[in-house]
């Protein structure tokens, strides 16, 4: 397989030499807690110079587009060591140049996409090995499996030749990662029985040791080591496929964080509820036909797909299209046509006859076209099957976003995308699902293809819940502002209201689709407290009222590693606010699309800087000797990812993990009446 930018440390001498640190080893250690996992990335290269220090080395690498990195280090062969601190990116950017025009050994670390990071490191001394350490931590995908009772793992290990005007450093040569070797090793802790664990990336070199239970008071772990039998080339993503009893009934777990004084909760369910189908519903398939899905038969895979999900589509009061883009798009027909016998011949002859040869990967203008040849009056649902490999991503992103607000309640508009290959981009394809209100599945080659289409189509049939019946959280504490809430100078004018008792991410909870992961975090401020239970609230399509309340069972201390649940939830609600989303501040922006996005940059720095994230607007700057980064990281040897379960408590007496479900079950079987009342009104 070709790999047209992986890894890389690329760097320059005192001479103007261009130089590029071969990568010697890929190392992950991974602790997989329910549907979340704190991920440590150690890559170590090394330097062969002897004429000098390397005075601007370029790292750059992938991360899942879901995850938010929360700290990284350097390590020169010598042991010495340097972690980075969060600071605006520009600010940081010249704390950066100022210590390396001191000589200074220092690193700055940001985001070039979503899914792509760069870190530049100054001042190497000639003939030292480099190792960097990167953590993230990340959502666990959703909407994966057809089984609801199984989650996907997946680590991204290159980054796929994007179309578009990309960052020049990602375009110039590259580090050498010939016979470099990855390795993996991960703890597995969930709240239920572990059936299976298995990889279809490296289907027979995962080690997977026996499954044991751990019981800490009245509360149940389920616990396992993974391990990759010897290092591998890296030649492909890994994925992990984890299989267990339960994993789709109502839970809520905590996280205490001590130093700040706030706990994080996080909510996830699997509805299993049956819901009206749409009574009539345009569907446009729109295809990714570029140069880049001839890689590992991706186009192939991707007409496999459109058949399937063709052949799954409602036979009545259904209309479809197929629009394929690369540099330029076409569609099938000039309008949607009915779907009957002769329509879906005609749309398999054509998909039959699909190469990848349409070049480069303008989305943007297919996505347009789509959005205003609607057929009117109707809800329209566009599916795009794409490997995301484009580097705008934003700008696509935000597009999608205003047409979707644009939509009305009765012809509402919806996206769901299916990111296809090793490599393919899950910032672009999940976040279009995101600002899409739709849903969005990650697969490679080696991943059946077939329930995901058959999940895709069921949610896209399905009456959007979520937004039109008005799902809120009661997270069972004070929702007001703190006015006490001391106030950090972020050095920008607009000053922000101050940070609530209850951040809530996302502000509105997704769409509640029946067979698809529904997930919400919070981070309650000024307590150490976590509630007993959590209460979903919202009507069904009705107006029947409904409430779902979730015991919070686990809670995770803080002392041994990076706060987990509190990236995840300060990470989801900078992700809403780079969509544009500022509603969680209760702030009128009268449509001025500028005040939007000055307000946005404002709260994504503020938040960035107080859960220690990088994100859009804000950098981790390590600098050799540095007073503040020396303050304010001192307690980060500390922060490793946990191998015991010290962390564990239990809340409540007797909540037995085996009555809860029983409960969950009764209130699912109560909850599936009323909807069977709701279909015979």
């Amino acid at each position: 397989m070709t790999k047209e930018t992986p890894f890389g440390l690329g760097a320059c001498t005192s001479s103007g030499q261009r130089l590029y640190l071969p990568l010697q080893s890929v190392s992950v250690n991974a602790f997989i807690f329910d549907v979340t996992a704190l991920v440590e990335l150690k890559q170590k290269y090394t330097n062969p110079s002897v004429n000098g220090r390397l005075t601007a080395a370029k790292y750059v690498f992938p991360i899942p587009g879901n995850a938010a990195v929360c700290s990284f280090k350097m390590e020169d062969s010598s042991g010495r060591t340097v972690a980075g601190v969060v600071k605006e990116t520009e600010k940081a950017k010249k704390e950066f140049q100022e210590a390396v025009d001191k000589g200074k050994w220092s690193g700055l670390a940001h985001e070039v996409t979503a899914d792509v990071f760069s870190i530049t490191i100054g001042a190497i001394p000639p003939e030292q090995d480099v190792e960097i350490t990167l953590s993230y931590s990340m959502d666990i995908p959703e909407n994966e499996s057809e089984m609801m009772n199984q989650i996907r793992f997946a680590l991204p290990t290159f980054i796929g030749q994007r179309y578009g005007g990309g960052p020049a450093k990602l375009s110039q040569p590259h580090s050498s990662d010939k016979g470099a070797t990855f390795s993996f090793i991960a703890s597995v802790r969930l709240t239920s029985n572990i059936l299976a664990i298995t990889s279809p990336s490296h289907k027979s070199d995962v080690v997977v040791q026996e499954t044991q239970r751990i019981q800490s008071g009245a509360t149940s772990l389920y616990s396992t080591d993974i391990h990759l039998r010897e290092p591998f080339p890296l030649d492909r993503d890994f994925v992990l496929s984890i299989q267990a009893e339960r994993l789709d009934l109502p839970r809520c777990i905590a996280e205490v964080n001590t130093a700040d004084q706030t706990v994080a909760l996080m909510l996830t369910l699997v509805p299993r509820l049956g819901a009206p189908d749409v009574d009539s519903q345009e569907y446009v398939f729109v295809v990714d036909r570029s140069g880049s899905m001839g890689g590992e038969s991706r186009i192939l895979y991707a007409r496999d797909a459109l058949k399937h999900l063709m052949k799954g589509l409602p036979s009545k009061n259904t209309s479809f299209n197929i629009v394929s883009f690369g540099s330029h798009f076409s569609a099938l027909w000039d309008k949607s046509v009915v779907y009957n016998r002769e329509n879906v011949a005609a749309a398999i002859a054509h998909i039959d006859t699909m190469d990848a040869n349409m070049g480069g990967t303008e989305i943007g203008s297919a996505l347009d076209w789509v959005s205003s040849h609607r057929l009117p009056n109707k809800p329209t649902a566009v599916i795009v099957l794409t490997d995301g490999e484009v580097w705008r991503q934003d700008v696509v992103i935000d597009s999608v976003s205003e047409k979707v607000k644009r939509s009305g309640t009765t012809d509402f508009l919806r996206f769901f995308t299916i990111g296809i290959g090793n490599g393919a981009s899950v910032a672009l394809c999940s976040g279009l699902a995101r600002v899409g209100n739709g849903v969005c599945f990650m697969t490679t080659k080696s991943e059946q293809i077939k329930d995901r289409c058959s999940k895709i189509l069921r949610a896209a049939r399905a009456l959007p819940f979520g937004n039109t019946c008005d799902l809120t959280v009661d997270w069972g504490y004070d929702t007001s502002i703190n006015p006490f809430e001391p106030k950090k100078d972020i050095g920008l004018p607009l000053e922000l209201p101050p940070h609530p008792n209850v951040l809530q991410a996302p502000t509105q909870p997704p769409n509640f689709y029946p067979g698809n992961r529904f997930l919400v975090s919070a981070i309650l401020a000024n307590t150490l407290e976590p509630p007993s239970k959590v209460v979903l609230k919202g009507k069904l399509p009705g107006g029947l009222p409904v409430e779902i309340p979730v015991d919070v069972a686990y809670v995770l201390g803080d002392q041994t590693r990076l706060p987990l649940l509190h990236t995840l939830a300060a990470r989801r609600f900078i992700r809403e606010l780079e969509d544009g989303d500022i509603r969680a501040f209760g702030i009128n922006d009268f449509g001025d699309k500028s005040q939007r996005k000055e307000i946005a940059k404002a709260a994504i720095i503020e938040y960035g800087v107080r859960y220690k994230l990088a994100s859009r607007f804000t950098a981790f700057v390590a600098i050799e000797n540095g007073e503040k980064a020396v303050e304010e990281e001192k307690d980060d040897d500390a922060e490793t990812i946990a191998d015991d379960d010290d962390w564990v408590k239990d809340m409540g007496e007797g909540s037995e993990l085996e009555e809860r479900d029983e409960m969950a079950l009764l209130l699912e079987d109560r909850l599936l009446a009323l909807f069977e009342v709701e279909a015979h009104l």
